[in-house]
């Protein structure tokens, strides 16, 4: 059980916001069941969201080169900008559970959500935070939650796992680990064998 719970928290440890930079930024995010791309520089975006978002997209190179210092003060600079900006907050809050505050993240996340009470990721990252500070439940209901916004996003099943492992909830963490598979999520499969190594 132990290895499998190191596996499964080196994987949760590689928390990476879905992100890619090409020319301009475009963000991949899930929200209401649907990948959504905002390009920075697009003719929508005006002034000082506009502004916000280049802070953005700078504090992702930084988080995506590992100087997470940095990508949070970008996330500050964008959030004192346009403090509306539900991804600002989110994104700051994985640097923050990378960096092991915890309750620092919980509190922009508690932003992003009353920003947007439907951003599916927001929600999934409450759940890691709330993991790490062993308020399991907690997690287990965050987890739930963007699961019901979201039942194709493979990543809250098997954080949801990880949490019912901790609780010795086999079972479920099986069809946990199992529903996440089915969707394709990288990383499942050495979980999955070393649950069944541990059971022989």
């Amino acid at each position: 059980m132990k290895k499998i719970m190191m596996l499964a928290l080196i994987i949760l440890l590689g928390l990476q916001v879905n992100s890619q930079v090409d020319g301009l930024l475009a963000l991949n995010y899930t929200a209401k069941g649907q990948d959504e791309k905002i390009v920075v520089g697009s003719a929508s975006l005006e002034g000082n969201e506009e502004n916000a978002w280049k802070h953005i997209k700078t504090g992702l190179q930084y988080d995506q080169s590992s100087e997470t210092d940095n990508a949070i003060k970008e996330y500050g600079i964008a959030i004192e900008i346009d403090n509306g900006i539900a991804e600002a907050f989110d994104y700051r809050a994985v640097c923050y559970i990378k960096m092991g505050k915890y309750r620092k993240a919980l509190s922009d996340l508690e932003e992003a959500i009353d920003i947007n009470s439907e951003f599916v990721d927001a929600y999934n990252h409450l759940g890691v935070a709330n993991y790490w500070l062993k308020n399991y439940q907690d997690a287990i209901n965050f987890y739930s939650r963007a699961i019901a916004l979201n039942p194709s996003f493979a990543t809250p099943y098997f954080n949801r796992a990880i949490v019912y492992l901790a609780l010795e909830e086999n079972q479920l963490a099986l069809k946990d680990l199992n529903k996440a598979k089915e969707l394709k999520l990288e990383g499942v499969d050495p979980v999955l064998q070393e649950f069944f190594a541990d059971k022989k």
